[in-house]
């Protein structure tokens, strides 16, 4: 046991603390429930829980009935004190999950590239800690759904170029129906994707191996019919009939693209000042929350409490608040500024070494191939807000439909074949360095350091009881926060029968057969015992989209397969 934990690399050490690092986090400090338009796509996870009628929305439904599987399994820690907080888990664990998989994806398609394994890991490692990254993860939308496929995509078809067997092709079926049916951008995307990795292999295919080639496209119709027309029975709606609200119904000027008005951007980069300028909301909101979504939502804890270390004054290091003061004015030591400006700075960053590789002689044509995906993305939404094709989505006061959010899942994977460029090419004391400057650099966007106050504290130790990880975490909680009292987790039942509860109403609890009054504690934990839930917060899975799920599963079975023979053929190649 000794001798293994010897043999753990620093780098998969790092990748995995700051695996678990990145998904407590989240859950501590950041409510999901009040994630983007959470009240409009919650409809889809009430359908899935008998809670309500067809979402009638354009999106496909494999994405939220995995999150309804998520809490499903929480149904019982569900009360009315803390619904929000278990859906909230069960979004971030079901994304945590799709994240996973969408790394070892891309995982596989860096091996493809002679990427060093350990290199991989602590690319890893930063993108757990990408401020993009956390939105996706955080969010109850399909992105997070796109990043976990979209490498997967890309490492068939290079397998394919490589050996040329068509197996391969076919394993991409069950992949891109699901891609083709879960969103109308992510479609688009999808399909640019494919084009500029495979465009000229398509036509090669179809001249020179005629059959094979309208075989396979003649299964992925016949696989691609039945999942739309399912999603199409759930949602009465599909990828292509969005219906946009009253105020998005506007196309946007073509000075969109160009318009930047720096005196502005400089003195007033706050939501939605940029509405107009596609230049500045990017550069705002790449690697910050520009439209205060996130760690800048207003009651999200990552924003509460935030402490103001720099003081203007004699110079002066003050240990015991911890407060530096300096002769300089106010204005110029406002934390919130230097968030925005270094989120700035790193977007810059990023797209002028991107530009720079994209057109020097050291990247070969695959590799700037990554690099100009993210442009590929604004490409497709700067189409859409400027045409109306394929309908009208651009509200003017707030220009969100440009938000590099919609193209996440691109611009992670231009970053990492940046970036991994760069890591490749340090010597190891460097790359530690490198890995705690994104560290500090993540906690201080995030809104670090804090203020410690009863209520802030309350908060983050009411959270942590109901993670998993309570214990571990406490380890760290009990070091870093002022309020202690109740810090000890709880078990499950404990939570389900809240106190608080028994106070001022009258509870319920259901089996979904009969309903039973609840009037103490002792009551409620019989009955939690029994698999009773509240009444008013009662959950049951239901309407199973069976093609869907059939069809995630074989996208996992092919996964899975491919990983076996990939093992199994290493293994025959050592013997020989």
């Amino acid at each position: 046991m000794v001798q293994k934990l010897k043999n753990i690399k620093f780098e998969s050490l790092i990748f995995f603390i700051s695996l678990l690092f990145s998904a407590n986090f989240s859950k501590l400090f950041y409510n999901s429930y009040y994630s983007p338009d959470f009240e409009k796509y919650v409809m889809y996870i009430d359908y899935f829980t008998n809670r309500g009628g067809s979402p009638n929305l354009d999106q496909g439904v494999i994405y939220f009935y995995i999150i309804s599987l998520f809490l499903n399994n929480s149904k019982n820690l569900i009360n009315p004190n803390n619904q929000e907080l278990i859906y909230s888990n069960a979004i971030q664990n079901a994304n945590l999950l799709l994240y996973v998989i969408g790394l070892i994806g891309l995982y596989k398609l860096l091996k493809i590239y002679k990427y060093k394994k350990n290199d991989i890991y602590l690319l890893f490692s930063i993108l757990n800690l990408l401020p993009i990254m956390f939105a996706v993860r955080v969010t109850m939308k399909p992105e997070i759904l796109a990043f976990s496929l979209i490498p997967w995509v890309i490492y068939f078809l290079k397998m394919y170029l490589i050996e040329k067997d068509f197996l391969y092709l076919y394993y991409l079926i069950p992949i891109l129906s699901i891609l083709f049916t879960s969103k109308g951008s992510i479609l688009g995307l999808t399909v640019i994707l494919v084009l500029v990795f495979f465009g000229k292999e398509i036509i090669n295919i179809l001249k020179n191996h005629t059959t094979k080639g309208i075989a396979i496209i003649l299964v992925f119709i016949i696989f691609l019919v039945p999942i739309y027309m399912e999603n199409n029975s759930i949602t009465n709606s599909g990828v292509l009939s969005y219906e946009p609200p009253e105020e998005y119904k506007n196309t946007a000027p073509i000075n969109i693209i160009y318009n930047f008005n720096l005196n502005n951007f400089l003195n007033d980069p706050v939501r939605n000042s940029q509405s107009g300028s596609f230049l500045g909301l990017t550069l705002l909101d790449t690697f910050g929350d520009y439209f205060q979504l996130y760690w800048e939502y207003e009651y999200s804890l990552t924003n509460t409490s935030r402490k103001e270390i720099l003081k203007s004054g004699d110079f002066l290091i003050d240990f015991n608040y911890k407060e530096i003061f300096l002769p300089v004015n106010e204005r110029y030591l406002n934390l919130e500024y230097y968030r925005i400006y270094i989120s700035v700075l790193l977007t810059l960053i990023f797209y002028i070494y991107a530009i720079r590789k994209i057109f020097s002689k050291s990247y070969n044509n695959e590799q700037k191939i990554f690099l100009i995906l993210p442009f590929a993305g604004m490409s497709l939404l700067l189409f859409q807000v400027v045409t109306g094709i394929p309908a009208q989505n651009w509200d003017p006061s707030k220009g969100d439909t440009l938000k590099p959010f919609y193209y996440s899942f691109l611009f992670v994977l231009s970053f990492s074949f940046l970036i991994i460029e760069i890591i490749k090419s340090l010597k190891k004391k460097y790359k530690i360095f490198l890995i705690i400057s994104v560290f500090f650099l993540y906690i201080f966007i995030m809104g670090f350091p804090k203020a410690n106050n009863s209520s802030f504290d309350n908060a983050v130790i009411y959270k942590n009881q109901h993670l998993i990880t309570c214990e571990i975490n406490n380890i760290f909680l009990g070091i870093n926060l002022f309020e202690k009292e109740n810090i000890d987790c709880k078990q499950n039942y404990k939570l389900f029968c809240d106190e608080s509860l028994f106070n001022d109403y009258e509870i319920y609890m259901t089996n979904n057969i009969d309903v039973k009054k609840v009037e103490n504690i002792n009551a409620c934990k019989d009955l939690y015992e029994k698999d009773y839930q509240y009444q008013s917060t009662a959950i049951k899975l239901t309407n199973t989209p069976f093609i869907n799920l059939f069809y995630f599963s074989l996208s996992i079975l092919v996964m899975a397969v491919n990983e076996i023979k990939f093992n199994f053929n290493n293994k025959k190649r050592k013997i020989n």
